[in-house]
């Protein structure tokens, strides 16, 4: 782990949702993502109960900014999902803001 992402002075171990739990990312999912070691590629897969998360702020930053943009976040999901959406051909969605 490194520094806090936000204040630079504290290490960031404190375990952030993106986006933040107001914005509706609170429930079970499965994170896979590619890891490269003595040149050979492989598969790893993490589970988090409870949303996803990362470890890039400390403690004192995420209770600090949590609230500022999640809720307007879980707003703009909110109405997204509502208004339906637009796919073209390469899996793309088209939003109008």
């Amino acid at each position: 782990m490194g520094l806090c992402q936000y204040c630079g002075l504290r290490e960031a171990g404190s375990r952030e949702h993106l986006p933040g739990v107001a914005a509706l990312n609170d429930a079970p999912v499965v994170i896979r993502y590619l890891v490269s070691k003595a040149g050979e590629m492989r598969h790893v897969e993490r589970r988090e109960a409870d949303g996803f998360v990362v470890r890039t702020i400390c403690g004192k930053c995420n209770q600090r900014t949590g609230g500022s943009y999640g809720t307007a976040f879980k707003e703009f999901a909110l109405q997204f999902r509502s208004s339906g959406a637009f796919d073209d051909s390469a899996g793309r969605t088209w939003v109008s803001l």
